[in-house]
């Protein structure tokens, strides 16, 4: 179980796989700034059964990802440019495994499952 962490530690890797990931995105996006006053939240993980290959576990994580827009950029396009380079930036990191990469090595993600670089492994990344 993820969520309530029970062997494993998966839902902290992914939080801090994900401040990693957004921190390096807003590193080139100057209207927005991450704060460990507002963390990543795991919100829910979701069982994946319909088109999820023999032999894997697909789940999917909703997480909640707050950054900090600067002075003068509240609304408007600036939020919407904030909210789409984020988006872009995260699949990005899905498709080039610099995601899972970020997850610490030492993520304990099921006794009975792949170890985090096997996650890396194109093929192997849960999907």
């Amino acid at each position: 179980d993820i969520m309530n962490e029970v062997n494993n530690t998966l839902k902290e890797g992914l939080i801090a796989a994900t401040t990693a990931i957004v921190g390096n995105i807003l590193e080139h996006e100057p209207l927005a700034s991450y704060s460990d006053e507002h963390p990543v939240v795991i919100d829910r993980v979701i069982d994946i059964i319909t088109g999820c290959s023999p032999g894997r576990l697909c789940q999917l994580v909703v997480s909640t990802i707050s950054v900090v827009l600067e002075q003068g950029n509240g609304e408007g396009d600036a939020a919407d440019e904030v909210k789409e380079a984020i988006v872009d930036g995260m699949k990005g990191s899905f498709e080039d495994g610099s995601f899972f990469g970020a997850i610490p090595s030492d993520t304990v993600i099921c006794p009975e499952m792949a170890s985090v670089d096997d996650m890396a492994r194109p093929g192997l990344a849960p999907g």
